[in-house]
């Protein structure tokens, strides 16, 4: 989808792909769509000139929601502050877009229906636990393997001024 040319891209929770992916074709084709989406935290200056709107969302830490692990757990958590001035959790940006749009299914009053009506879809999904046997597939990348360091790794971390003075965050990406 990001490789072959569309009209329209929806970005959210903070993908920053200029950051994210070395793929210049996926930016082009950023660059060239009819209409770029961002639902986001940051509004960097990038996404200022890739962007045709941006709608503000809470970061991870300004919304509740849930996490399921390798094992199966689900995981609930809540937001640790409000998001900031007038973004929304970002479900709640998604349910008043589906419901101006009048689409079937957005009528969420909290990110615990999203994750209930989730958990009953994942049932049958869940029924026989992972046992640790997964065939490898053998085949090449479809791209060079990049190896960022961890203060690189996602919007949060890479706008923290603090880890990027430490030497971890000096570190430059090794492309393989």
């Amino acid at each position: 989808m990001l490789r072959q040319p569309q009209k329209a891209y929806v970005l959210f929770g903070g993908a920053e792909p200029w950051a994210d992916s070395p793929d210049d074709a996926m930016l082009k084709n950023l660059q060239a769509a009819q209409l770029v989406v961002a639902m986001t935290p940051f509004a960097s200056e990038e996404l200022l000139a890739t962007a045709h709107v941006l709608l503000p969302i809470g970061s991870f830490a300004e919304t509740s929601g849930t996490y399921v692990n390798l094992e199966g757990l689900w995981q609930s958590f809540a937001g640790a502050a409000a998001p900031y001035k007038d973004a929304r959790p970002g479900w709640k940006v998604l349910r008043v877009l589906g419901n101006l749009l009048d689409l079937p299914g957005f009528e969420y009053q909290s990110s615990e229906d999203v994750r209930d009506e989730l958990r009953k879809l994942c049932a049958a999904l869940a029924a026989e636990p992972y046992a640790g046997s997964h065939p490898v597939n053998g085949a090449a990348p479809a791209g060079p393997l990049i190896d960022f360091n961890m203060y690189q790794a996602d919007a949060t971390v890479r706008r923290a001024p603090s880890l990027q003075r430490t030497r971890e965050g000096r570190i430059a990406p090794v492309i393989y």
